[in-house]
């Protein structure tokens, strides 16, 4: 299946176009618009799910860390007891 999303073609292109498919200008035009939709309609559902899993991803580290801090909170350690403990590990964001 041939796309031509990446150039628009002018009024020669799309007559010639048409003629050769047998569809008048107009139902070619309405072609080439359903296929830019569904492409952007793809890639929003594409964008969709990435954005959940990291909204998933960091909820769950979210959650993580909270248990964390009330373990802290619960131990009520002592200044000098946290200078012993190893560093707290890197987050990483979800790219947007």
């Amino acid at each position: 299946m041939l796309t031509f999303s990446a150039f628009t073609l002018n009024p020669k292109q799309k007559l010639a176009l048409a003629k050769q498919l047998n569809l008048s200008p107009r139902k070619l035009c309405l072609w080439f618009q359903n296929s830019r939709a569904r492409t952007k309609t793809k890639q929003t559902e594409v964008d969709c799910e990435y954005l959940k899993r990291c909204c998933d991803n960091l909820t769950h580290e979210n959650k993580r860390l909270q248990k964390e801090v009330q373990e802290l909170r619960a131990l009520k350690l002592s200044p000098q007891l946290y200078m012993h403990m190893n560093r707290p590990t890197t987050l990483t964001m979800c790219p947007s």
